[in-house]
């Protein structure tokens, strides 16, 4: 299936960033989990996460040049998630995530290396408006592998915003949310860094009684509770 595009820490910040309460939280966790940036795209009815060891390979044109911002995004979803995050070498296989920067002339190329579908590619690059965008693939409900395609000739700081949402949203969190703000999961500004929101919601999803394949109705039921603890 294709969908488009530290734990101290997380308390320490939503004391000083004045969190929304709980039903706001859960609302944008609704809206960030089941729903899908694409048209045409459905939008997920269960839930969709990682349960193993992501390893992640990056390349491309400028892609050294954002290696910094990379392991600095894995560490932190690493910490928020309980997920190990392994960087692979360009010649290691055995890669399940990948950060692939292209010229925007060639990221409908770059995006079949992971999607035959050249429709929905073309598609999706044209949701994305040039910037950038992920593709994740699951079964049933586990997430398995997922790609992000990355306009390597956007300015710096656009790019690093890119990098962060896109690793986000490729762990779970697809759609975006203005029940939140300001938030990585909605377009108000560049965003480098993460919202102590930010990381609730995603600590709520690796909750472990969040379980992959959860329908909506039953993660909703559950994840007021969670995120009434997380805050």
């Amino acid at each position: 299936m294709v969908a488009a595009a530290g734990l101290a820490l997380a308390s320490a910040g939503a004391a000083a960033e004045d969190l929304p309460g709980t039903e706001t939280l859960a609302r944008s966790f609704e809206e960030v989990v089941f729903s899908s940036e694409i048209a045409g795209v459905a939008p997920p009815q269960s839930l969709r996460k990682w349960t193993g060891p992501i390893r992640l390979k990056f390349g491309g044109p400028g892609a050294a040049g954002h290696e910094t911002d990379i392991r600095r995004n894995a560490a932190e979803l690493g910490a928020l998630t309980g997920l190990a995050f392994e960087f692979l070498a360009p010649n290691e296989p055995k890669e399940n995530f990948v950060v692939l920067f292209a010229p925007q002339a060639g990221m409908v190329e770059a995006g079949k290396r992971f999607l035959k579908d050249e429709a929905m590619v073309k598609r999706i690059v044209a949701d994305s408006r040039g910037g950038c965008f992920f593709l994740s693939f699951h079964k049933a409900g586990v997430l398995i592998y997922a790609a992000i395609v990355v306009n390597a000739e956007r300015p710096a700081d656009e790019i690093a915003h890119c990098l962060l949402e896109e690793m986000t949203q490729a762990l779970g969190l697809p759609g975006d949310s203005d029940a939140i703000g300001p938030s990585i999961f909605n377009q108000t500004r560049y965003r480098s860094t993460l919202t102590a929101a930010d990381r609730i919601l995603i600590r709520a999803l690796y909750d472990p009684r969040m379980a992959p394949g959860l329908p909506r109705t039953e993660a909703m039921a559950r994840v007021r509770g969670v995120i009434q603890e997380l805050r």
